[in-house]
């Protein structure tokens, strides 16, 4: 109850009801919870922005299952989990999901068909090394892809049908699932974020999602 207090700087912004514990080491003393409402100094008081984190790590990542119709390739059961996540982190940068539909007539009959396909752009041209690791990454995959000059891309209906939930680009995320796992795998998918929308120093990220940089933020303060 009460008044929301607002602390905010170069490096923090939060919005808090005043008994909310702030965990903070005033000058000269430790770190310690102090509620928000208390009188001491505030500007002089440094907030801890890291956390010992241990997340699990995983094996593999598991499809979920789900009923494909005319899915003309077999289906995968499940993929190396840190080979998922260097490419989950490709396709969330530079990637999307898209289904084209088409009509064929064949002996005067005309049929609609449909393109699955992902894509992820990255010119050879301008970054011919980025473009060999998404490739080496790819190829450890048990997806067929090409590649066109200027783009990846993998005709799958179900990977397709599992990527198509994380939106667009003003709308994609990260899931839980992968946010919880351990410090070695979440800095595969940051390195392969950061080769995506990463700038060339290394020390900042771009995205039109906020939900996104959100998830993205959570993996830089789990890393340290």
């Amino acid at each position: 109850e009460g008044e929301m207090i607002e602390f905010k700087n170069h490096q923090c912004d939060l919005l808090v009801t005043p008994n909310h514990k702030m965990y903070v080491r005033p000058r000269g003393r430790v770190f310690e919870l102090i509620p928000a409402f208390e009188s001491i100094n505030w500007k002089r008081a440094q907030m801890k922005k890291v956390i010992d984190y241990e997340g699990d790590e995983k094996q593999f990542f598991v499809f979920p299952e789900e009923r494909l119709r005319n899915c003309k390739t077999e289906l995968v059961k499940q993929i190396s989990m840190d080979d998922w996540l260097e490419f989950f982190g490709y396709y969330i940068t530079e990637g999307c999901a898209t289904l084209t539909k088409k009509r064929r007539i064949i002996e005067d009959k005309e049929y609609e068909t449909s393109d699955y396909r992902i894509l992820i752009a990255q010119c050879n041209k301008k970054n011919s090394e980025n473009c060999d690791k998404i490739r080496a990454c790819l190829s450890r995959l048990p997806f067929y892809f090409g590649y066109s000059g200027h783009q990846f891309y993998i005709n799958n209906k179900q990977l397709y049908s599992y990527l198509k939930q994380f939106g667009k680009s003003h709308e994609k995320y990260i899931p839980r699932e992968l946010l919880n796992l351990s410090k070695r795998q979440l800095r595969i998918l940051f390195e392969a974020m950061m080769l995506g929308d990463g700038n060339k120093k290394g020390d900042a990220y771009s995205s039109n999602s906020i939900r996104l940089i959100t998830d993205f933020q959570e993996i830089a303060i789990k890393l340290g």
